[in-house]
């Protein structure tokens, strides 16, 4: 075996001699580089195999289809599906899906990894309840890459509870983005001890307004409460300063809005 060199290049050619079936001597001029470069790109070639096996994109699908309580099919119903742990130590699957409902009702999620999800089920612009905020999560399992077919959801109807805040001072509307921590917190609560905050949804000078959309025929315990403003309810009588404005409430099945008034001073 010599070394030949590339006409004004001078870099180094391997030349084996290896012998035909004829008996000549067949010179193979490789340069060294493009040997090296090919071993390189074969050996990873076979380290990608098995990793490309692994990382093929999960078969699996989670589909079913909203109605409200009567059996109609209900549009542009919000599906949220995320993954959750069935066992301690479980590693976590970075998948999570938000899905409308179509004009059937229906919705389908593709490329969900095998695994336990829970799927909630909301509707965007008020009066149905969500199956997550007043109860257990809902859950289904992929497995093997399988379909799901979800169990067919059924929202209820609920009312809109609305927080009257009467501030005719206009303490809450000064200290607003200014004084940390002077705020007022405001809460649905469930017997069961699940709670929800009431989002505020209007300020003035005046007072303020909270709405939330709760199940009717459920006992319900709103409660206000502040470190900082004197809490009264309707009736001007003040609340327990440890516990705030505590009150149970009871909307019948089939009102619109139930409304409470609460005193800040």
């Amino acid at each position: 075996m010599q070394n030949l060199y590339r006409a004004g290049g001078g870099v180094p050619l391997c030349v084996s001699g290896v012998t035909s079936g004829r008996g000549s001597r067949v010179l193979s001029r490789l340069p060294l580089p493009t040997i090296l470069e090919t071993i390189i790109a074969l050996a990873a070639l076979l380290l990608a195999a098995p990793a490309g096996v692994a990382q093929q994109e999960p078969s699996g699908a989670i589909s079913g289809i909203v109605q409200t309580d009567d059996g109609r099919p209900l549009k542009d119903a919000m599906v949220f599906i995320a993954f959750r742990p069935s066992r301690v130590g479980e590693p976590a699957v970075a998948y999570s899906a938000t899905i409308s409902t179509d004009v059937n009702g229906e919705f389908k999620a593709s490329a969900v990894p095998d695994g336990k999800y829970a799927v909630c089920v909301g509707y965007p612009r008020g009066k149905w309840i969500d199956t997550c905020s007043w109860g257990p999560e809902p859950t289904t399992v992929v497995v093997n890459g399988q379909a799901v077919a979800f169990p067919l959801v059924r929202l209820k109807p609920g009312a809109d509870l609305h927080v009257h805040i009467d501030d005719p001072a206009g303490k809450l509307a000064a200290a607003e983005g200014t004084e940390p921590g002077a705020g007022l917190m405001v809460v649905a609560k469930l017997p069961t001890g699940f709670s929800l905050p009431i989002p505020k949804t209007a300020i003035d000078r005046s007072g303020a307004d909270h709405h939330l959309t709760v199940p009717t025929d459920t006992d319900l315990v709103l409660v206000a409460y502040s470190p900082t403003y004197v809490i009264q309810d309707g009736n001007g009588k003040p609340a327990d300063r440890s516990t705030g404005y505590v009150q149970t409430i009871r909307i019948p099945a089939g009102a619109q809005q139930h409304t409470e008034t609460i005193r800040v001073r």
